[in-house]
């Protein structure tokens, strides 16, 4: 009988009957099969994956992990880690999030947990790293698949060994490795919307224990949705990638890493358009001194008397809705780079220490013409600045045949600036004679100091794993602010304030697991882990000082959370399984909410508002079904629900949360065929669903996600030497409509407005590797 006992065996099938129940439970994770046999009955390989900072099999880590490797990532339906949201269960990964203006920011929830705001003042919810380097900043996260190995996505707070903002999660993406072997491949790919991609890249021996690899990755794709008046497309692709990686190995005991990416992109602004336009009312009929709304004092001191027309519902996109009238400023144009050095050092046989030294940088002019007409009633033109600067030194070993642990300090430095040129009732101070004035220059500048001493330790005794944890935070940002009126100068707020703030969060983790047999295993966790506080960045209307009515700068908190997790994974030949349940008790949340200040100026604040608990279930299975055709499949649900409002929220407890389908699923089949002598196809079909989403925390309908259901697929031939590829590919098959994202300002500024998912494409991808 198993150490576990029969109390566990009947535990597992306790889990088994909540999912025979419909119920389901946190990540599963697996790598994608590489080999394609045809005789004989494909099996489930074993995943290696990093999620404790060391080299694991899948199946030993007792948390919840969804792995994929070169195989799905190398698919051409497949350009962005975005993508991997939909073969991923309760993952939501928008690259558009709502008033941004760009294709390039990464708003990511994780069971319900995230960040919405795109600002570079708001830290987000779900940590990315790239080769062990934190990605601090929302805008230029949406990483290419290019050249990457694998692709983990952790559920759950990670604060113990990530750390500070991956209160929802972590997605971590390791880099393919130069081979030691000479090699290069070139792919061109065409298709819809006049696709034109170039990729090339190259590998190989540079000299004894030194290898290298460089790629390039050339974008260009037409946009979706067409600027009626003007003929520009909004959505559009205009992106470049170069990567080179360097791999020394001077000793058996040092293995050395260089990595360097670059990426420049210049396109229009996003896929946005007008949703829903509040009507005005008939000014002629209103007594004297009623107050007007924003677009009513439009329509009447700016856009009738100037322009002999009305800002209204004339304005909305006509036909199928993918178009704009817009006139105003479309741009999103993003420079990134990075440099990564990681060095491991085998001190013993039982002690291997590791450091990661990262820098990366981030330029952005990225804009959004609000009111969808050729009036100026509203538009916004951000300009960031970012740089960081971050290392990482961990001690891992082992000792005796039970213990093993991980000890590390973590330090970043960043510098942030962020431009914001906002216009708002276009004509209003010279309408006023100079009386009102709301176009605005805006200006942040947040400097951050994060430190961190965090050690894991386990111990193992027959099929017992016992895992705790610990991590030590403290966070210093100092916030600098300079916001005035362009046309007359006033002085709203700064630039004498400088608030410095320091935060200490401490993280805890503790991890049970035991293992039935060699192919399944059962585990329990609790978890905790935390975003950072900050500042509001959107400051037009600041509050003031209730003594001397002095503006002041509105600061938020941290926000943290809890959860308590049961899990178990299985492996046979021909199948893995993996599910969990989980309760998470989510605290300080940091709540977007639209605040009107004087003069019925509006803007977009965060405030720790709310405390919400979400409870949820995952199922992820990969199964050989037959020879030559496997499965992947899963499906998540979450019940979120708020549990406290504060008094500044407009927000109800009936309310749902942003971002948080009740129920996900997916399914992806891969079937191969093999020809003999004219080379294999490998046929893929994905679908993915998702329940109703509510897009904005007020749950406006107009702007809410129906239900529904993606379908892309591809066909690709190769020869019997793996050196020539042809792909088909498709997707959105179906040529389904939907949101990547959407916001309201309708009782403020009378718009709700929402940014389109591409419509269905169609592709042709050739390559050669010699």
């Amino acid at each position: 009988m198993s150490p576990c006992s029969t109390k566990n065996k009947l535990s597992l099938s306790a889990l088994l009957l909540l999912f025979g129940q419909g119920w389901a439970l946190p990540a599963l994770s697996e790598d994608d099969i590489n080999g394609k046999e045809t005789s004989v009955t494909k099996t489930i390989e074993e995943v290696m994956v990093t999620a404790r900072k060391r080299e694991e099999s899948l199946l030993d880590v007792p948390i919840a992990i969804t792995a994929f490797g070169a195989g799905i990532l190398s698919n051409p339906t497949i350009s962005d880690i975005s993508n991997l949201a939909a073969l991923a269960p309760n993952v939501e990964f928008s690259a558009s999030p709502p008033i941004s203006g760009t294709s390039n920011a990464a708003a990511v929830f994780i069971r319900g947990i995230g960040q919405n705001d795109f600002l570079s003042t708001n830290d987000p919810g779900v940590g990315i790293y790239l080769d062990g380097v934190y990605i601090a900043r929302s805008v230029g996260g949406v990483l290419k698949v290019n050249d990457i190995e694998r692709v983990e996505i952790l559920r759950g707070p990670q604060g113990t060994l990530f750390g500070k903002n991956t209160i929802g999660g972590a997605v971590n993406v390791i880099s393919r490795l130069p081979s030691n072997e000479a090699s290069a491949t070139i792919a061109l790919t065409g298709g819809s919307k006049d696709r034109q991609d170039l990729a090339l890249s190259a590998e190989g021996p540079l000299a004894e224990n030194l290898a290298g690899r460089i790629s390039l990755l050339d974008e260009n794709r037409d946009g979706y949705v067409e600027r009626t008046l003007d003929g520009k497309d909004q959505g559009n692709i205009n992106r470049s990638t170069l990567k080179g990686i360097l791999h020394w190995q001077p000793a058996e005991h040092i293995d050395v890493r260089l990595t360097g990416d670059y990426t420049r992109q210049r396109q229009n602004g996003a896929a946005e358009v007008m949703i829903e336009i509040a009507e005005g009312r008939d000014l002629s009929t209103l007594p004297p001194g009623e107050p007007l709304t924003n677009w009513e004092a439009f329509n009447a001191l700016i856009a009738g008397p100037r322009f002999n027309t009305q800002w209204d519902a004339r304005w909305l996109p006509t036909g199928d809705g993918f178009n704009t009238f817009s006139t105003g400023p479309s741009q999103d144009d993003i420079d990134v780079k990075g440099l990564s050095l990681t060095g491991d050092i085998e001190l013993s046989p039982t002690m291997t220490l590791t450091s990661v030294t990262g820098y990366r940088a981030m330029e952005g002019t990225y804009s959004r013409d609000a009111d969808g007409s050729p009036l100026n009633y509203g538009s916004v033109v951000n300009l960031d600045e970012q740089s960081q600067f971050s290392e990482e030194l961990r001690l891992t070993g082992t000792s005796g045949n039970h213990l093993s642990w991980t000890l590390g300090a973590f330090y970043l430095k960043e510098d942030i600036t962020n431009h914001q040129d906002v216009v708002f009732l276009d004509g209003l101070f010279e309408a006023t004679g100079g009386g009102a004035d709301a176009t605005f220059d805006v200006n942040n500048v947040v400097d951050v100091d994060s430190r961190a001493l965090f050690g894991q330790l386990s111990w193992e005794q027959d099929a017992w794993e016992v895992t705790g944890g610990l991590r030590m935070t403290r966070e210093q940002k100092e916030f600098f602010i300079d916001n005035f009126t362009v046309n007359s100068g006033a002085q709203l707020i700064g630039p004498e304030q400088k608030p410095t703030d320091v935060w200490r969060e401490v993280s805890p983790g503790l991890n049970i697991s035991c293992d039935i047999n060699d192919r399944t295993m059962l585990y329990s966790s609790y978890s905790e882990g935390f975003k950072s506080g900050g500042y509001n960045g959107r400051l037009v209307n600041p509050p003031t000082d209730a003594q001397n009515g002095t503006p002041v700068i509105d600061t938020f908190d941290p926000e943290n959370a809890t959860t308590y997790e049961l899990g178990f994974k299985q492996q046979y030949d021909w199948l893995y399984l993996q599910g969990a349940v989980f309760t998470t008790e989510y605290t300080n949340m940091q709540v977007s909410v639209l605040t009107v200040g004087a003069n019925n100026l509006i803007a977009v604040t965060i405030d720790n508002a709310a405390k919400a608990t979400i409870d949820g279930a995952e199922l992820e299975a990969i199964v050989t079904v037959v020879d030559n055709f496997q499965i992947r499949t899963g499906f998540g649900y979450l019940d979120a629900r708020y549990t406290e409002l504060g008094e500044s929220t407009l927000l109800n407890k009936d309310d749902d949360l942003q971002k948080i389908p009740r129920w996900n699923a997916f399914v992806r089949g891969e079937y191969d065929y093999q020809f003999r002598d004219y080379g294999s196809l490998t046929t893929t079909l994905e679908l993915s669903y998702k329940s109703k989403t509510y897009n904005d925390p007020l749950n406006v309908e107009s702007i809410a996600q129906p239900a529904f259901t993606l379908v892309n697929g591809s066909v690709t031939w190769a020869n019997n030497q793996d050196t020539i590829k042809a792909s088909l590919f498709c997707n959105n098959l179906t040529d389904e409509t939907y949101f990547l994202s959407g916001t309201t300002e309708l009782s403020s500024v009378g718009i709700s407005s929402a940014t389109y998912g591409r419509r269905r494409e169609v592709g042709l991808s050739l390559e050669y590797s010699f």
